[in-house]
């Protein structure tokens, strides 16, 4: 609901698109469709950027936490991962959108069988981040079709157990 600001008319049109598509988000009536509603509006920032020629600028990231074979520390990784792919959306940051994709294309956690709706999941994450480092996708689809695996994911009824040792 931002108005335009003063002297920035010129990029008034990108304006009300982003402004368009956040409000999208606000009225999306499911998770994935605010899920991939998210990732629109991300594009919107990413072409007013492009169209601009205004890069933003972000906090340098902290160092991708260590992987260890827990739920906790790849959740910790997958928050990290995301926010860096979210980035490489926005911002049109490559080393960000790799670094993103790679921690999310690891080994997913070997999940007992009585998780199997997570492990599947799991191995959805992993492949769409896979397949996205080996071609160049449209970044905000891949993005949306990330968090929609996330969202559904953090959405299965039962708490996980933690994965089996290798």
């Amino acid at each position: 609901a931002a108005p335009d600001e003063a002297g920035l008319s010129a990029w008034s049109a990108q304006a009300a698109v982003v402004r368009e598509r956040a409000t999208a988000v606000g009225t999306a009536a499911t998770v994935e469709e605010a899920c991939q509603r998210t990732a629109s509006l991300a594009a919107a920032c990413a072409r007013c950027h492009a169209e601009t020629g205004v890069s933003p600028e972000f906090r340098a990231p902290p160092a991708a936490p260590p992987d260890r074979p827990t739920i906790d520390a790849r959740m910790t990784r997958h928050v990290w991962a995301v926010e860096r792919i979210r980035e490489g959306v926005i911002g049109g940051d490559d080393s960000a959108w790799r670094a993103g994709l790679d921690v999310l294309a690891q080994a997913p956690l070997p999940w007992r069988a009585s998780d199997g709706a997570r492990g599947a999941l799991a191995k959805q994450l992993h492949d769409v981040a896979d397949r996205a480092r080996h071609r160049a996708p449209d970044r905000a689809r891949t993005y949306g079709e990330l968090l929609v695996t996330c969202a559904a994911c953090h959405a299965t009824a039962t708490p996980p157990a933690e994965p089996q040792p290798r």
